[in-house]
Protein backbone atom coordinates (compact mmCIF):
# COMPACT_ATOMS: atom_id res chain seq x y z
CA UNK A 1 0.00 0.00 0.00
CA UNK A 2 0.95 3.18 -0.89
CA UNK A 3 1.73 5.90 1.83
CA UNK A 4 0.04 9.23 1.83
CA UNK A 5 1.77 12.63 2.22
CA UNK A 6 -0.50 15.39 3.27
CA UNK A 7 2.81 17.47 3.06
CA UNK A 8 2.74 20.04 0.32
CA UNK A 9 4.30 20.21 -2.48
CA UNK A 10 7.74 22.12 -3.23
CA UNK A 11 7.11 25.73 -4.61
CA UNK A 12 10.91 26.25 -4.73
CA UNK A 13 11.16 22.80 -6.69
CA UNK A 14 8.51 24.06 -9.05
CA UNK A 15 9.90 27.34 -9.97
CA UNK A 16 13.60 25.67 -11.36
CA UNK A 17 11.38 25.71 -14.57
CA UNK A 18 12.06 28.84 -15.47
CA UNK A 19 9.86 31.38 -17.03
CA UNK A 20 10.09 34.93 -17.91
CA UNK A 21 7.95 37.36 -18.74
CA UNK A 22 7.95 39.94 -21.50
CA UNK A 23 5.76 42.69 -23.16
CA UNK A 24 4.37 41.25 -26.18
CA UNK A 25 6.03 42.64 -29.49
CA UNK A 26 5.61 42.74 -33.41
CA UNK A 27 8.50 39.77 -33.15
CA UNK A 28 5.63 37.66 -31.15
CA UNK A 29 3.31 37.45 -33.86
CA UNK A 30 4.86 34.57 -35.74
CA UNK A 31 4.31 32.51 -32.21
CA UNK A 32 0.81 33.96 -31.77
CA UNK A 33 0.00 33.16 -35.17
CA UNK A 34 1.17 29.81 -35.10
CA UNK A 35 -0.68 29.38 -31.75
CA UNK A 36 -3.86 30.89 -33.71
CA UNK A 37 -3.74 28.04 -37.14
CA UNK A 38 -3.14 25.11 -34.38
CA UNK A 39 -6.36 26.24 -32.57
CA UNK A 40 -5.45 27.83 -29.50
CA UNK A 41 -7.60 30.69 -30.04
CA UNK A 42 -10.92 28.28 -31.25
CA UNK A 43 -13.42 29.68 -29.05
CA UNK A 44 -14.95 32.59 -31.11
CA UNK A 45 -12.96 35.09 -30.14
CA UNK A 46 -10.70 35.26 -33.26
CA UNK A 47 -12.25 33.08 -35.93
CA UNK A 48 -11.64 33.06 -39.69
CA UNK A 49 -8.97 35.83 -40.31
CA UNK A 50 -6.09 35.94 -42.77
CA UNK A 51 -2.75 36.01 -41.76
CA UNK A 52 -2.63 39.96 -42.37
CA UNK A 53 -5.80 40.30 -40.08
CA UNK A 54 -4.72 38.72 -37.58
CA UNK A 55 -2.02 41.08 -36.47
CA UNK A 56 -4.31 44.15 -36.37
CA UNK A 57 -6.98 42.03 -34.56
CA UNK A 58 -4.75 41.17 -31.81
CA UNK A 59 -3.11 44.01 -31.15
CA UNK A 60 -7.09 45.68 -31.01
CA UNK A 61 -7.85 42.46 -28.57
CA UNK A 62 -4.45 43.00 -26.39
CA UNK A 63 -5.82 47.13 -26.25
CA UNK A 64 -8.89 46.10 -24.13
CA UNK A 65 -6.83 44.64 -21.01
CA UNK A 66 -4.72 46.73 -18.56
CA UNK A 67 -1.89 45.35 -19.65
CA UNK A 68 -0.43 41.73 -21.02
CA UNK A 69 2.40 39.69 -21.02
CA UNK A 70 4.02 36.89 -23.05
CA UNK A 71 5.44 33.75 -20.70
CA UNK A 72 8.96 32.99 -22.28
CA UNK A 73 9.95 29.22 -21.43
CA UNK A 74 12.95 27.38 -22.63
CA UNK A 75 12.34 24.60 -24.30
CA UNK A 76 14.17 20.98 -25.60
CA UNK A 77 15.35 21.49 -29.32
CA UNK A 78 15.80 25.70 -29.00
CA UNK A 79 17.87 27.30 -28.21
CA UNK A 80 16.46 30.88 -27.17
CA UNK A 81 13.11 30.53 -25.07
CA UNK A 82 9.88 30.78 -26.94
CA UNK A 83 6.65 31.86 -25.95
CA UNK A 84 4.64 29.47 -24.39
CA UNK A 85 1.48 31.58 -23.36
CA UNK A 86 0.03 35.06 -23.41
CA UNK A 87 -1.11 36.48 -19.95
CA UNK A 88 -3.75 39.30 -19.70
CA UNK A 89 -4.77 41.17 -17.07
CA UNK A 90 -8.28 42.74 -16.52
CA UNK A 91 -8.65 45.42 -14.24
CA UNK A 92 -7.63 48.57 -12.47
CA UNK A 93 -6.54 49.30 -9.08
CA UNK A 94 -6.27 47.16 -5.70
CA UNK A 95 -8.10 44.31 -7.38
CA UNK A 96 -7.45 42.94 -10.74
CA UNK A 97 -8.61 39.52 -13.02
CA UNK A 98 -5.77 37.67 -14.64
CA UNK A 99 -6.34 35.75 -17.74
CA UNK A 100 -3.79 33.10 -20.02
CA UNK A 101 -4.02 31.80 -23.32
CA UNK A 102 -1.60 28.73 -23.35
CA UNK A 103 -0.15 27.68 -26.53
CA UNK A 104 -0.32 23.88 -27.74
CA UNK A 105 3.15 23.00 -27.50
CA UNK A 106 3.28 24.24 -23.70
CA UNK A 107 3.77 21.14 -21.50
CA UNK A 108 1.57 20.73 -18.06
CA UNK A 109 5.06 21.57 -16.01
CA UNK A 110 5.53 24.62 -18.10
CA UNK A 111 1.82 26.16 -17.21
CA UNK A 112 1.74 25.31 -13.93
CA UNK A 113 5.53 26.77 -13.54
CA UNK A 114 4.31 29.55 -15.62
CA UNK A 115 0.87 30.37 -13.60
CA UNK A 116 2.78 30.22 -10.11
CA UNK A 117 5.41 32.55 -11.21
CA UNK A 118 3.14 35.10 -12.89
CA UNK A 119 0.60 35.09 -9.79
CA UNK A 120 3.38 35.25 -7.32
CA UNK A 121 4.53 38.78 -9.53
CA UNK A 122 1.05 39.92 -9.57
CA UNK A 123 0.31 39.37 -5.64
CA UNK A 124 3.21 42.03 -4.98
CA UNK A 125 0.84 44.56 -6.47
CA UNK A 126 -2.30 43.35 -6.31
CA UNK A 127 -5.23 40.98 -5.50
CA UNK A 128 -5.99 38.65 -8.16
CA UNK A 129 -9.27 37.04 -8.36
CA UNK A 130 -9.21 34.11 -11.06
CA UNK A 131 -12.67 32.60 -12.01
CA UNK A 132 -12.36 28.90 -13.76
CA UNK A 133 -14.34 26.43 -15.48
CA UNK A 134 -14.91 23.37 -13.58
CA UNK A 135 -12.64 21.56 -16.08
CA UNK A 136 -10.07 24.13 -14.89
CA UNK A 137 -10.21 23.62 -11.33
CA UNK A 138 -7.83 20.94 -10.63
CA UNK A 139 -5.29 22.96 -12.20
CA UNK A 140 -5.75 26.05 -9.88
CA UNK A 141 -6.20 23.54 -7.15
CA UNK A 142 -2.80 22.34 -7.61
CA UNK A 143 -1.90 25.94 -7.63
CA UNK A 144 -3.85 26.35 -4.09
CA UNK A 145 -1.52 23.46 -3.01
CA UNK A 146 1.68 25.41 -3.92
CA UNK A 147 0.38 28.38 -1.57
CA UNK A 148 -0.09 30.71 -4.04
CA UNK A 149 -3.62 31.16 -4.00
CA UNK A 150 -7.25 29.81 -2.14
CA UNK A 151 -9.98 28.68 -3.52
CA UNK A 152 -12.80 31.44 -2.06
CA UNK A 153 -16.04 29.96 -3.33
CA UNK A 154 -17.98 29.93 -6.78
CA UNK A 155 -20.53 31.59 -8.85
CA UNK A 156 -23.36 29.42 -10.26
CA UNK A 157 -24.59 30.38 -14.02
CA UNK A 158 -21.33 32.57 -14.64
CA UNK A 159 -20.09 31.47 -17.89
CA UNK A 160 -23.65 30.35 -19.00
CA UNK A 161 -26.58 28.98 -17.66
CA UNK A 162 -25.94 25.73 -15.62
CA UNK A 163 -22.06 26.12 -15.67
CA UNK A 164 -20.13 26.79 -12.63
CA UNK A 165 -17.42 29.29 -12.38
CA UNK A 166 -14.86 28.33 -9.29
CA UNK A 167 -13.34 31.64 -7.63
CA UNK A 168 -9.47 32.29 -6.38
CA UNK A 169 -7.86 34.89 -4.51
CA UNK A 170 -4.17 35.69 -4.53
CA UNK A 171 -2.77 34.98 -1.28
Amino acid sequence: MKSVSSSKPRLKRLLKTKITFKEPSAEDLRWLWAAYKMGDFDDGIIEGIDQTDFAETMTELLSRYTWGSIAMAKIPGKEEPVPVGLFVVEGEGRVVMPHVRWFSWAKPRVRLAGAASFLIELKKDVIGIVYAKMNEKRFFEQLCRYGIIRRVGHIHNFFDENETAVLFQTR
